[in-house]
C-alpha cells in the first residue's frame, strides 16, 4: 500500500510539471468601446505641414499637389488591461471604414515618434526614409470595395500581426502610418466620430503563456500529501 501510495503522488507531480495550457484570447481596441479613450489620429502634407484632425492619404499631383498621408495610435495596448507583454499574437487586424474613396493604402509599423516626421520636399516614402522612421520589412497593402463619396462607409482591414507582436515584445508603439497607394485621395472615419462602429478598430487575438510552477514547489507539494495520506491511515495510540 505503501508503495502505491509513493507511485500515486508521484504521477501527479510529474503531471503537474508539465507544460502549462494556454488558449487563444481576443480583444480589441476602439475609441469609446469598454472605457478605452488613449486613439488618435492625424494626418499631414508630404512636406511634413499642415497636421488635419483627418485621417487623410492623398499621392501628390497637379489637383493636389501637397498630397497627404496619416497616422494612426493606439495606444496603452500592451500591459494591464491589453495584450500581456510576452504574449504570442495569433492574429491583429486593423479595421477602418472608408468615407471618401482612396482605392488602396499601406499601413506600416511607425520607428519614431510621429512628432519626428521629415520635414522636407522629399515623399515619407521615399527610400531614404523606409527602415528608418518606418518599418517598410512588415508594411501590408490593401484596398477597399468601389465607391464614391461613400454615403455607407466601406470597410478596408488590414493584417498588422507583425506590428502588434513587435511592440508585445518590446518595440515603442508609436503608431501606425497609413501611406497612400493613389492619386485618388480619400479619407477614412477618424477615432472621435459621431458613428462609434465607423471608428477604427484594432482587434487581437493572442495566446498568453501561463507561468509553470518550479519544479521544487510541485515535488514539495506532492510529498506533502503524502505525509497527509499516510496521517489520515496511521492506527491511533491504544489509551
Amino acid at each position: 500500500m505503501k508503495l502505491f501510495l509513493l507511485t500515486a503522488v508521484g504521477v501527479t507531480a510529474c503531471a503537474l510539471l508539465g507544460s502549462s495550457a494556454a488558449s487563444a484570447t481576443t480583444i480589441s481596441f476602439r475609441q469609446g468601446e469598454n472605457g478605452y479613450a488613449d486613439a488618435s489620429n492625424s494626418s499631414f502634407n508630404y512636406d511634413g505641414t499642415n497636421a488635419s484632425t483627418q485621417v487623410r492619404m492623398d499621392l501628390p499631383d497637379a489637383l493636389q499637389p501637397a498630397g497627404s498621408y496619416a497616422h494612426l495610435l493606439f495606444g496603452n495596448i500592451v500591459g494591464i488591461g491589453g495584450v500581456p507583454a510576452g504574449s504570442s499574437v495569433q492574429s491583429a487586424t486593423l479595421e477602418g471604414w472608408v468615407t471618401n474613396a482612396f482605392e488602396s493604402a499601406t499601413v506600416a509599423r511607425l520607428l519614431q515618434d510621429i512628432e519626428n516626421r521629415p520635414m522636407s520636399p522629399d515623399r515619407i516614402d521615399d527610400a531614404a526614409f523606409a527602415g528608418n522612421f518606418y518599418d517598410d520589412t512588415t508594411a501590408v497593402f490593401a484596398t477597399h470595395a468601389p465607391c464614391g463619396i461613400c454615403d455607407s462607409p466601406e470597410q478596408i482591414s488590414w493584417d498588422v500581426t507583425a506590428m502588434v507582436q513587435a511592440w508585445v515584445d518590446g518595440a515603442t508603439n508609436d503608431g501606425f502610418l497609413i501611406l497612400p497607394d493613389t492619386k485618388n485621395g480619400g479619407n477614412l472615419a477618424p477615432v472621435g466620430d459621431a458613428t462609434v462602429s465607423f471608428r477604427p478598430l484594432l482587434t487581437v487575438t493572442m495566446v498568453v503563456a501561463v507561468p509553470e510552477p518550479s519544479s521544487g514547489l510541485l515535488l514539495a507539494a506532492g510529498f506533502g500529501g503524502l505525509a497527509a495520506l499516510r496521517a489520515r491511515r496511521r492506527p491511533a495510540s491504544p489509551r
